[in-house]
């Protein structure tokens, strides 16, 4: 079956979805929605998706694909079995943008069915955003299928010294998504967000120096964002704050400096986005019955909201963000812009689909649309300048979490002007990479249940792991730009990250038996040198970010 809320795979079973944390309850369809109100009644309740499930996850078996009817996609409507209704709250309960998504975590937008996604993409890998730094973020988890929740999080050098920043026997979490890998650091590499879980579910989170894990600011029950959280200049750290008194939730937007002081709060406001200044938030205002009612900026660190959009007429989802310092967001059918003052608002963009998908690619200075058929996980890929002109159809049967049956990963990776992404191919998965026209398709690899891939820093490779098997270890190439063949590195790989002129790797032992051991390898890319840094560890060793 498929998560109604992400659209990707889960098992029949699962009590929550392991890639984007929403909770699984079958009950009645929802009532009717007014449609003199926009979007749904409160915010996400809970801090952050709730820890995956720690069973792993079937044997990958894609759905089969037929691309819908449109004008670059000739040919029938596709047939599509949905899965099975799941109940929303007696009235339908806003799923505000949240995730999983800059850490490969894929990933997801926490949307209700027939909401637009946008996944924020930082290039790929190390190519393009990705923090400062000499030294590696990394996770362990105890099983396969459980993302980034595990039960530590350390930093390791390129010498293979290493430090442990966080730990909790009832697991911890770094901000992962699909679309953008580095949602849970600064971008400076000084600061890392980290998610605590006790046994009761709920979650507080938590900012900690990367050098030495000393914790800077307790930020408490928070509402989960699909924006990154820290301003581009590292300055400031902002969020959500949720409160319960007497039964009734309400919520803050929250605004700290570098150093964990409190320099700003806001009632009443969903933070969406910094703006590239690091000086305003695109924030969402509630009214009192806790719908959306407008866009506004604030100013930090103490301005007052500025209203940019007005969303009373608006039926379905709101979903904003802020690119190229203009502000996005969907209303109905429609994807919307408006400069930060307000001003120059028009529609750039007109979905086709239910569950359309906004990837935001600043490496290639365009959109990518993802046109879904129905609430399948697999969609045709679009690129699209961002007055929403020159339209190319890229590929058909695109998969948005081609890592989730290993070691998960982003949905895609863009340097130089190209771009890498996963399709469905008879079965299994497919790597390709394309350059942003839509020009010089290349197909690299083939009937794979996994894949996880990075551009080099310097754009001139690209690594990625292919796994044949859910929940084992696979293949590490890389590949010489443009045209270079694959030349494989080392096998039984779970994750790995470049490293200067190195890739590091966690090769993985003893998963077939459950007793799964991780050891760190530094390896040259032309594969001559490969030594042992640390290890072997217990459990699943997954890289996540550059850090100081």
């Amino acid at each position: 079956m498929n998560c109604p809320n992400c659209h990707n795979q889960i098992r029949p079973d699962a009590k929550f979805c392991p890639h984007c944390g929403h909770k699984l309850v079958a009950v009645a369809p929802p009532p009717p929605v007014s449609s003199q109100k926009t979007q749904l009644v409160t915010p996400r309740p809970d801090a952050t998706p709730p820890p995956p499930s720690q069973t792993p996850p079937p044997v990958y078996r894609p759905p089969v694909y037929q691309p819908p009817a449109g004008p670059n996609a000739p040919g029938p409507n596709p047939v599509y079995a949905p899965p099975a209704p799941v109940q929303p709250p007696a009235q339908r309960r806003l799923r505000l943008p949240g995730w999983p998504v800059l850490a490969g975590l894929a990933a997801v937008l926490l949307l209700a069915l027939g909401a637009v996604w946008f996944f924020f993409l930082r290039g790929g890998g190390a190519a393009a955003g990705a923090p400062e730094g000499d030294r590696i973020l990394y996770a362990i988890t105890e099983t396969a299928y459980s993302g980034v929740v595990g039960e530590s999080v350390g930093v390791l050098s390129r010498d293979g010294g290493q430090s442990e920043l966080a730990f909790d026997r009832d697991g911890v979490w770094v901000s992962f998504s699909l679309g953008d890998n580095y949602m849970g650091v600064a971008p400076n590499g000084r600061l890392v967000a980290i998610q605590r879980y006790d046994s009761d579910g709920t979650a507080e989170t938590s900012l900690v120096a990367a050098d030495g894990g000393a914790e800077l600011y307790a930020a408490g029950s928070t509402l989960w964002a699909n924006a990154r959280n820290f301003a581009p200049d590292s300055s400031a750290y902002a969020y959500t704050r949720r409160d319960d008194s007497d039964d009734e939730e309400s919520y803050t937007l929250v605004a700290v400096d570098g150093n964990g002081e409190v320099i700003g709060q806001w009632a009443d406001l969903v933070f969406a986005g910094f703006f590239a200044d690091g000086q305003r938030v695109l924030a969402m205002r509630l009214d009192e019955e806790g719908l959306i009612n407008d866009l506004v900026t604030v100013a930090l660190p103490d301005g007052q909201p500025q209203r940019v959009a007005g969303l009373e007429e608006s039926t379905g989802e709101v979903a904003p963000f802020v690119y190229d310092d203009v502000i996005y967001y969907r209303f109905d059918d429609e994807l919307r812009r408006v400069d930060a003052s307000g001003e120059n608002g028009e529609t750039v963009y007109r979905f086709e689909s239910d569950v359309p998908t906004v990837y935001v690619v600043p490496g290639l200075d365009k959109l990518l649309v993802m046109e879904h058929p129905e609430s399948s996980s697999w969609g045709d890929l679009y690129a699209v300048e961002p007055d929403g002109s020159d339209r190319i159809r890229l590929d058909e049967a695109v998969s948005t979490s081609p890592g989730s049956g290993g070691s998960n990963g982003v949905a895609f990776a863009a340097a130089g002007g190209r771009l890498v992404y996963a399709t469905d191919d008879d079965g299994g998965l497919s790597l390709n990479i394309i350059n942003a026209d839509g020009s010089e398709r290349r197909r690299l690899t083939t009937d794979q249940q996994w894949l996880v891939f990075a551009f080099a820093p310097d754009g001139r490779q690209l690594a990625y792991i292919t796994g044949d098997t859910t929940a084992l270890g696979g293949e590490l190439y890389v590949v010489d730009l443009p045209d270079g063949d694959p030349e494989r590195l080392a096998r039984d790989a779970w994750s790995f990250s470049f490293s200067g002129d190195r890739l590091l790797y966690s090769a993985l032992d003893g998963a077939e038996s459950s007793d799964p051991e991780s050891t760190v390898h530094s390896i040259t890319l032309d594969g001559n040198e490969d030594e042992i840094l640390f290890g072997p560890e217990n459990g699943y060793l997954r890289f996540i970010s550059p850090v100081r």
